[in-house]
């Protein structure tokens, strides 16, 4: 982050985006690494691999890191298969208060069409202005 810093004008604000394996990517440094991003969202994430190990021990994570003032967005394909939502049900019985979290299932979109309308969506949700802005 330094050399973006240094090269680019910035805010604080720090966000990560991924689809497929680069969903994977952000699902686990949200588990793994909570505080290098502020903002997570993973379209269609790999959260099937390694027989979803991430998925299983998401719970523990999720309650061993603070997830304060962090936001998670996630979006699915008719593609997808059910360790994104399997992942959601971990969140939905074990969310941290301090996690924003959305999940949205797009079944009409396949793994190789979500990205464009799932980040608009996301975007839209997470990046939404301040009113009178």
């Amino acid at each position: 982050m330094p050399r973006v810093k240094a090269r680019y004008r910035t805010t604080d604000e720090r966000a990560i985006v991924g689809e497929s394996l680069a969903g994977l990517f952000a699902v686990e440094t949200l588990l793994l690494e909570p505080d290098l991003f502020d903002t997570y969202i993973a379209f269609d994430p790999s959260l099937w691999w390694n027989d979803q190990k991430l998925v299983e021990g998401a719970g523990a994570r999720l309650r061993a890191r603070s997830q304060t003032g962090k936001t998670l967005y996630l979006a699915s394909s008719g593609d997808d298969t059910e360790a994104t939502q399997r992942f959601a049900d971990v969140l939905g019985k074990g969310a941290p208060p301090g996690l924003s979290w959305h999940y949205e299932k797009m079944p009409d979109e396949k793994h190789s069409t979500i990205y464009h309308p799932a980040a608009l969506k996301a975007f839209r949700a997470v990046f939404e202005p301040a009113r009178g802005k």
